[in-house]
């Protein structure tokens, strides 16, 4: 143990030797244990013996899951076949054969939550050996193999039986891990068509879904296409008459009084101020900060930010973009001592790409007299390092709130900490072009004093001057409406977007107690999962953080974007935080008395294990006792 554990040995004659020297020790107490266990007593389950052989079976079963060193084909063997179960479904899992280990946990364990643990843990859609794990499953539910597909097993078995309903579980919780023909093909031929309506609603769904995606893409495409024809044929015609009076507009000297002036030029080249500035910080690794949260193979780029992170993560943070400004406001001239400005960006769990254009935009396409600092407010995100490692770049300031505070909040935090007499806000998600901020500096030292609400006039003048507005009849539309059968735009959000969060629908935050404790989020664990537990209500300023609120909208209990979800309807499953769906069963709970319960399972929310689970309902019990109290 001293060697791998504190050494960090990884050769796997060591790691072998380590799973035998427990495999002695447990196989001595476990008969030990058995000769001493009474007639019509049961043993207990795996790592919960008393004494030396739980822990030492403890250690057997976490070592065998959590090292990738050793080798399980060797080590198989020194398994029986009639003893130590769980630790031989475990190696029959590293070693691909998942039917077999899934005939353990069904067929001789009769354990359904530790199959299905068994396969969330070992599914992967892009490994051939593992895609299939939720298919094996139902295979093992609907069509078991021989009692003696494991070998010489010298227990006493019942012939296996087909289990429909829990089929018909896996169907509808995990329908998108399965390959729809191959699992219909093994449901018994007699399954009527409302017993997998669940199913074959979300599969359709599904498809719907992914069809309308490829829809919109596809506009997309073709719209970018049509884009760079236009932007192509612009630049093919556009065409700069020098005259004796043009002037540069970056060293404002003359341009037409040298040699070949009066000859047609088009020439696009790179803002001159990049190629003198260069790569802002020489301490700043641009490769590093963007390799730690690029896209992994097979990863939706819209998913995460809703626009093509992994076209983003292409371009580059100092790439050249078309003048876009009008001639004449590319005529313009600006005072030489204009006041310099701090720059405030604040974001939250922003793409790391789109962060560091906004961020280099600025200080390239800027005079460096006229940024006094760029200061970036981060509102909590998920890792601090995305807003720290840019501090590398000079004149770039890191700001992090300790909780989520919103846009306003996290502005005012900015405003405070600047050190220039003018303010500059910006988006985390834009890009500044050639002389952006002299005209808004120009403006600000003419008038700096004054408040001005720009477009109100334009927008409410035909209104507001007159004494009696002349008002058009929308009849005809209402009519046009009525006519084609236009839903309402609720029924659109509910159900062409169902997965957007409409607010308005939302009741206050609570805090969900029990015994001066409160219900929270803790994160993902090693399996991915969103763990959920029950730790001190941590009050601060008279609020508690947001991994403590709950909303209670309709049969959901909400945290931000993620929804209470069981992993499984069996008593003992796990509590998870999954992406809200309104359609999704494992999310609808209501409250019965001081118990939370499971409205299809049943079951009642349970902290007795210390991670909330589901278990059997019962009143007495403490740790099924819930206090909703609202948060002021």
């Amino acid at each position: 143990e001293h060697i791998i554990l504190v050494w960090d040995e990884v050769g796997s004659e060591f790691h072998n030797c380590l799973i035998q020297l427990y495999l002695e020790r447990v196989q001595v107490l476990m008969k030990e244990y058995l000769n001493s266990l009474p007639e019509d007593e049961s043993p207990v389950a795996a790592g919960n013996e008393e004494g030396e052989l739980g822990e030492f079976r403890n250690k057997l079963l976490n070592f065998l899951e959590i090292s990738s060193n050793y080798e399980p084909d060797r080590l198989i063997s020194d398994f029986p076949f009639d003893g130590l179960l769980e630790e031989r479904a475990v190696l029959l899992g590293r070693m691909g054969k998942h039917e077999q280990a899934l005939f353990i946990y069904v067929h001789i364990l009769q354990n359904i939550r530790m199959a299905e643990e068994y396969c969330h843990k070992h599914y992967d859609r892009l490994t051939d050996g593992n895609k299939d794990v939720y298919l094996s499953l139902l295979r093992m539910y609907l069509s078991p193999p021989d009692v003696h597909c494991l070998g010489p097993i010298k227990m006493e078995l019942s012939e296996p039986q087909a289990n429909l309903q829990a089929a018909l579980q896996v169907l509808e919780l995990h329908h998108s891990k399965l390959n729809t023909t191959k699992a219909i093909n093994l449901l018994p031929a007699n399954t009527q068509i409302r017993e997998i309506r669940v199913f074959l609603e979300s599969i359709l769904e599904e498809n719907a879904k992914k069809k309308r995606f490829n829809q919109v893409l596809k506009s997309l495409l073709q719209a970018e296409f049509l884009r760079v024809q236009e932007e192509r044929i612009f630049h093919q015609q556009v065409k700069c008459i020098v005259t004796e009076e043009k002037t540069c507009r970056v060293c404002k000297k003359k341009i037409g009084n040298r040699p070949k002036a009066s000859q047609s030029v088009m020439k696009v080249t790179r803002d001159p101020r990049l190629d003198r500035a260069g790569r802002p910080g020489s301490r700043f690794d641009e490769k590093a900060y963007l390799a730690g949260k690029q896209l992994k193979a097979g990863e939706d780029p819209y998913r995460e930010h809703a626009f093509n992170q992994q076209e983003s993560d292409r371009l580059s943070s100092e790439r050249s973009i078309r003048d876009t400004r009008h001639y004449r406001c590319a005529a313009l001239t600006f005072d030489p001592d204009l006041p310099a400005t701090s720059i405030i960006i604040t974001f939250h769990n922003e793409a790391r790409s789109t962060l560091l254009r906004t961020v280099k935009s600025v200080l390239l396409r800027s005079p460096p007299s006229l940024i006094q600092e760029v200061i970036l407010v981060d509102d909590f995100s998920s890792d601090p390092e995305d807003c720290l490692l840019l501090t590398q770049i000079p004149k770039v300031r890191c700001l992090r709130n300790a909780k989520r505070e919103g846009l306003i909040r996290s502005r005012v935090r900015g405003a405070e900490s600047a050190t220039a007499s003018i303010l500059t806000f910006l988006d985390s998600h834009c890009e500044v072009n050639t002389e952006w901020l002299q005209p808004m500096l120009q403006r600000v030292k003419e008038a700096g004093t004054g408040t001005h609400v720009l477009g109100c006039k334009l927008c409410c003048q035909s209104l507001l001057s007159q004494q009696d507005p002349q008002l058009l009849s929308i009849a005809e539309r209402v009519e046009l409406r009525r006519k084609l059968n236009c839903n309402s735009f609720l029924w659109y959000l509910e159900n062409v977007y169902p997965e957007l969060q409409i607010p308005a629908k939302e009741a206050s935050p609570s805090a969900v107690r029990q015994n001066g404790r409160c219900l929270e989020s803790l994160g993902q664990d090693k399996l991915g999962d969103l763990v959920v537990s029950v730790g001190e209500c941590r009050v601060t300023l008279g609020s508690l953080p947001l991994s403590q609120e709950w909303v209670l909208s309709g049969p959901q209990i909400r945290q931000q974007d993620s929804c209470l979800t069981i992993t499984a309807y069996s008593s003992g499953s796990k509590v998870t935080l999954e992406l809200c769906n309104t359609k999704d069963n494992r999310q609808k709970w209501k409250l019965k008395g001081p118990s939370i319960q499971h409205q299809v399972s049943g079951l009642c929310l349970d902290s007795h294990s210390g991670l909330v689970a589901i278990n059997q309902c019962r009143s007495e019990l403490a740790s099924q006792k819930w206090e909703i109290q609202q948060v002021t």
